[in-house]
């Protein structure tokens, strides 16, 4: 499971950031690329990857999230708006995003600000990641998921939960209590039913 902060590649500082906007967005691309079968990097992945309503989903979060963590939250808040109007995707600059994220069907999409998601992360259309809204201040809270995790088309998390590295959450699954890492979770609540092999 991915640590309040982690290695410089993705600690959650404001000029750690800054430093890694490229190498965030490169991970991003190469994320798409490995799930679509796309040579990468190469002049045809780039012109593939940039027709792909996903990939500038990601990429504009990524620059509305730093210049959030720059304190120009005007303008990151324009630029989240943007990215909904035209992608219907709701990822909140200030979402603590791992490298590596994937959303191929953006519409429908949203992370809350206080979110915290490890690397390679991929999310299908639909998929919504909050609070709980809890009126209890102490069951009040926001997901943690791990590395390498799926949500399925429809699949939700809500509230102070924790989702173990590795783990797939499946279609139309609501997530509301912790999961562990390496297992398929289906059901409304979310449950494991099997490990994840693959």
């Amino acid at each position: 499971m991915r640590a309040e902060s982690h290695d410089m590649t993705t600690t959650s500082t404001t000029d750690a950031h800054d430093v890694r906007l490229r190498f965030v967005i490169a991970a991003d691309l190469r994320g798409m690329a490995a799930l679509k079968g796309v040579a990468f990097p190469s002049l045809g992945g780039y012109a593939d990857l940039l027709t792909l309503p996903g990939v500038w989903a990601t990429i504009m979060f990524r620059v509305a999230d730093r210049l959030h963590r720059r304190g120009l939250r005007p303008l990151s808040r324009i630029l989240a708006f943007v990215n909904f109007v035209l992608f219907g995707v709701e990822l909140f600059p200030g979402a603590d995003i791992g490298p590596g994220l994937v959303i191929p069907h953006p519409n429908g999409v949203g992370v809350a600000k206080g979110c915290v998601i490890g690397r390679d992360f991929h999310a299908l259309a639909g998929v919504r990641i909050g609070g709980g809204a809890s009126a209890e201040r102490n069951e009040d809270g926001y997901p943690r998921i791990g590395d390498g995790c799926y949500m399925l088309d429809g699949a939700k998390a809500f509230g102070p939960i924790t989702i173990g590295d590795g783990t797939l959450v499946a279609t139309s699954a609501v997530v509301l209590h912790d999961l562990p890492a390496g297992v398929i979770a289906a059901g409304i609540p979310a449950r494991p039913i099997k490990p994840r092999t693959s």
